[in-house]
């Protein structure tokens, strides 16, 4: 195997400070996102704060609308029982009402009875006795004339004794008057008390009916209340679901946020939802220079990948590039999107790694070749994971391979990737937004391999960190 990373034969101070400014700009971008992951943290706490206080308003505010409306429906059951009594006693008083009423037509035809057979007897007796009167008259008067009149007084003296008879029968009945005027009066007196106690009872009959409207009219706004309570009530219900969801939406949020912020990777803006993961399985990759072999390195490769996958909030689906001489999936399904499980995959991810054997050059230039067939599937993210410049591929003319040094046949293929990357792979397309490229170095020693990942991200729109030595 060639190792390809030697140490530049001129190291002057232009490239001093372009990695002064390289490592000022990753340090400025580190602590923009983390100040941006903490305000968009304490944005979401607030908002959960408060929403929680709110919710515990509303809760409290439905606990005392259900106790109202138990009050209210203690309320109305109350007023039912009364108006169940009140309709009892007022059927009561009209059914006494009613006998009173027949009582009191009884008396008065009693009492119109009575005085007409009084006044009957009254004028029957006064007529005869006037009757007795002119017979007594008429028989003093026929015995003052003497016999010739005898017959005549006989007859007037037998009828004289028959109108005596009735006028003592009459007399008899006459007897009689001072009790049937007691009775008369008494009935009078029975039919005045019942009449003044039918009219009082009208009355309280007429308070009865204004109760029974009353409690109708209070059932009616009770009933009323108690509707417009529950309508206040699945209202209320209805926002606190509302605001339940908002809730959990703020609480994810601020899960999110804080996973961010928790599981940073070291600077690199964690973004994408389709995500491409291009990892450099080169020779290299299991060395820290030409002589020493990194015995941890590509396991470090490997952890690096699965945390990063792991930190990146909103990934859906994902796939894995591998790359030395020539590009591979690391997986069978070519081209196609995998779903990304946070319980499985980057454990998955790790394993197939561990069983890869790094070797091999470096052709970058096919691996993103291959890579950027996914752009049209909706990729917007690429994480590049590599320690050193291409060493492979297309860039340079045959006929100057033996012409130049292997530093600057490298550095020609890097521009050559950087400038396919702006003109072809990654050029702007009418409605489709670029493909993001954030790079991550390992353990190299060229500054010129810094340099080239970290413009090769600055031109894609991302991020560039540099891992330390082992």
């Amino acid at each position: 195997m060639r190792v390809r990373h030697r140490i530049p034969s001129i190291f002057n101070l232009s490239m001093v400070d372009v990695l002064c400014c390289a490592l000022g700009c990753v340090i400025l971008l580190w602590l923009i996102n983390l100040r941006e992951a903490k305000y968009h943290e304490e944005s979401a706490e607030e908002e959960h704060h408060r929403i929680t206080n709110e919710l515990a308003n509303i809760r409290a505010d439905r606990d005392k609308t259900l106790a109202l409306k138990r009050q209210l429906e203690s309320q109305v059951e109350a007023l039912q029982e009364e108006k169940s009594d009140l309709q009892r006693e007022l059927n009561a008083k009209q059914a006494e009402a009613a006998d009173l009423a027949r009582q009191l037509k009884i008396s008065h035809q009693r009492i119109v009875s009575l005085e007409s057979d009084l006044r009957k007897r009254s004028k029957h007796y006064e007529a005869e006795r006037a009757r007795a009167e002119a017979l007594e008259k008429e028989l003093r008067q026929s015995e003052k004339r003497g016999e010739k009149e005898t017959a005549r007084s006989r007859e007037l003296a037998a009828e004289l004794a028959a109108v005596r008879l009735r006028i003592k029968e009459l007399q008899a009945t006459a007897d009689l008057v001072p009790s049937l005027q007691a009775d008369l009066k008494e009935a009078r007196q029975q039919y005045a008390a019942e009449k003044a106690l039918a009219s009082a009872l009208e009355k309280e009959i007429a308070k009865r009916m204004r109760d029974l409207k009353d409690a109708d009219k209070t059932l009616e706004e009770l009933a009323a209340s108690q509707r417009a309570l529950q309508r206040d009530k699945e209202a209320r219900d209805k926002e606190m679901a509302a605001l339940r969801q908002q809730n959990k939406a703020l609480q994810s949020e601020t899960a999110r946020v804080r996973a961010a912020v928790e599981k940073r990777f070291a600077g690199i803006t964690l973004t994408g939802r389709r995500v491409l993961f291009l990892i450099d399985m080169s020779g290299s990759m299991d060395l820290i220079d030409e002589n020493t072999k990194a015995p941890t390195k590509w396991a470090d490769v490997g952890n690096t990948v699965v945390r990063l996958m792991s930190s990146l909030p909103n990934l859906e689906k994902y796939q894995v590039i591998v790359f030395a001489e020539k590009p591979a999936f690391l997986f069978a399904s070519e081209e196609d999107w995998l779903t990304f499980h946070p319980q499985s995959t980057p454990e998955h991810v790790r394993n197939t790694l561990a069983k890869i054997t790094p070797k091999g050059g470096t052709n970058m230039y096919a691996a993103l070749q291959l890579a950027f067939r996914l752009r049209a599937k909706g990729m917007d993210t690429i994480y590049l994971f590599s320690d050193g410049l291409p060493n492979l591929g297309e860039g340079v003319r045959p006929e100057m391979l033996n012409t130049l040094s292997e530093v600057e046949r490298n550095n020609q293929l890097a521009r050559h990737i950087r400038r396919t990357l702006q003109s072809n792979w990654n050029r702007p397309l009418p409605g489709q937004p670029r493909v993001r490229i954030h790079t991550i170095g390992f353990f190299y020693e060229s500054p010129d391999v810094g340099a080239f990942l970290w413009a090769l991200a600055r031109e894609n729109d991302g991020s560039f960190v540099g891992m330390s030595k082992p």
